[in-house]
């Protein structure tokens, strides 16, 4: 196989490279390519005046032959703005966020009644937005005069519906691994005392859910602006439009002697259906959508860590 040690003069460089007269001229200049990064389509060599074509016909090399190449080199890529980071090398909120995955809540004491509200009218997109749009509570200003938070109900359901807002803020970010919504249950616990209640020990009684659940609801009953889709007139605010509940009351009297008395007919709305067993049990059915989150969205989309609730 005929092989020569070629000189090839670029601008003000000389290099040395091995040629091959039994391979393509394209395989020599891919070679000039890795020393020059000047691309194939760009090179023109040229020896003698002779200029290289598809093939070595015509064009005499041997050992120490000096070729002149022209052509003006690509450019480096350049370095890339945000710098790629491997999985194993980000943290838990990094890798929380390119997973896609749910930010939990912290149980910061038997809050799991809690947690799992918040996480369920997180998965309302039309209420959660209405939530995000409210008012942020001052953080720093919040924390520091929190002792001194007073005990106006309507003041502190307002704090505690923005404080709602703020957290569903987080929720959707998804850009950490969990989040201590430490402020917001103080309020609760200011605006509920039962919720606050705490065992001989000193630690945080289990809590109803479904108390917790209608106690925010009212909150926000009160909080959230009407709706704005044309709905207000049927549905007065965001709580009734999504949770609400309409059914139709007849009350007929059972008396044998009343057989003939009409029976009457109302229509009433709640936010949840009770369902009475009998005199001494009674159970809360939840409105449609808990339902529906305990069977699809918990089965689909699970919280990543034993830690969230």
């Amino acid at each position: 196989m005929p092989q020569f040690k070629v000189n090839v003069k670029w601008g003000k460089q000389k290099l040395s490279a091995d040629l091959t007269t039994e391979e393509s001229p394209e395989v020599f200049k891919l070679q000039l390519y890795t020393l020059t990064n000047v691309l194939p389509e760009r090179q023109k060599l040229m020896l003698k005046g002779a200029v290289l074509k598809d093939s070595w016909e015509g064009f005499r090399v041997k050992n120490g032959a000096s070729l002149l190449l022209l052509g003006s080199a690509e450019a480096l890529p350049k370095e890339p703005v945000v710098q790629t980071k491997f999985v194993e090398d980000m943290t838990e909120d990094e890798l929380n966020c390119a997973m896609d995955m749910n930010t939990g809540l912290d149980n910061l004491g038997n809050t799991c009644y809690m947690n799992a509200t918040i996480q369920m009218l997180s998965t309302v997109p039309e209420f959660s937005a209405a939530l995000e749009s409210l008012p942020a509570n001052n953080l720093a200003a919040s924390i520091s005069n929190l002792s001194g938070v007073g005990s106006d109900p309507i003041a502190l359901g307002k704090k505690i519906t923005n404080e709602l807002g703020s957290i569903m803020k987080v929720l959707a970010a998804k850009d950490q691994i969990s989040f201590q919504p430490f402020l917001f249950l103080q309020y609760i616990y200011k605006r509920f005392p039962q919720f606050a209640e705490k065992n001989d020990h000193g630690v945080p009684m289990q809590q109803d859910a479904n108390e917790f659940f209608s106690e925010l609801l009212r909150l926000c009953q009160d909080n959230l602006p009407p709706p704005t889709d044309g709905a207000s007139n049927s549905r007065p605010s965001f709580v009734d439009q999504f949770f609400g509940i309409e059914y139709n009351n007849t009350l007929k009297c059972a008396d044998e002697a009343a057989v003939d008395e009409e029976p009457t007919y109302s229509k009433e709305t709640s936010i949840q259906l009770n369902c009475f067993i009998s005199q001494e049990v009674s159970c809360f059915v939840c409105c449609i959508y808990i339902l529906l989150f305990y069977l699809v969205v918990v089965s689909l989309r699970p919280f990543p860590s034993s830690q969230k609730h």
